[in-house]
């Protein structure tokens, strides 16, 4: 089972189905830290003298068992790849959790401001997302990745 090429398959499956939004992320990538962008566009015409944005994305899959209850994880990213994200102006960094054919993704939005803040309070490694039970969602670094994240990308380009 290759893991990076379900979970780069499953957020361009996810992205695709939102409007303006163009996806090129690459498997089995060589570039240093991220692995490709997200177009933004005002429709799905997606033309060129349209494009509002360009998002760099990094994507890390993970085996593992879920079940309903429970999508706890962490995940951790090296502090040369932060520094790289804060230099490019930011990153939209998904996580996909497989089980089998099931997959779940989520995402965190790396804004500058975001990395500064981790950046200045850093060890080595730093772990940057963590998923919660239900009862602490709202507390919770990550989000599950949702249609309507459209929105929040393309709110994002406009800051």
């Amino acid at each position: 089972m290759d893991i990076e090429r379900l979970a780069t398959t499953e957020v361009k499956k996810r992205l695709a189905l939102c409007t303006g939004l163009s996806p090129f992320i690459s498997e089995g990538d060589k570039e240093p830290s991220w692995d490709g962008n997200i177009y933004v566009y005002p429709n799905d015409n997606c033309r060129k003298a349209e494009l509002i944005a360009k998002v760099p994305v990094q994507v890390k899959g993970k085996k593992k068992q879920i079940n309903a209850d429970t999508l706890n994880f962490s995940f951790s990213a090296e502090v040369s790849d932060l520094n790289n994200y804060w230099r490019d102006g930011g990153a939209m960094y998904f996580v996909v959790l497989i089980n089998g054919s099931d997959s779940f993704v989520f995402y965190k939005s790396l804004l500058p401001l975001d990395l500064q803040h981790i950046l200045k309070n850093i060890g080595t490694l730093l772990e940057i997302i963590r998923a919660y039970d239900s009862q602490m969602r709202k507390d919770s670094q990550l989000l599950q990745f949702a249609i309507d994240a459209a929105d929040l990308i393309y709110k994002k380009t406009k800051e």
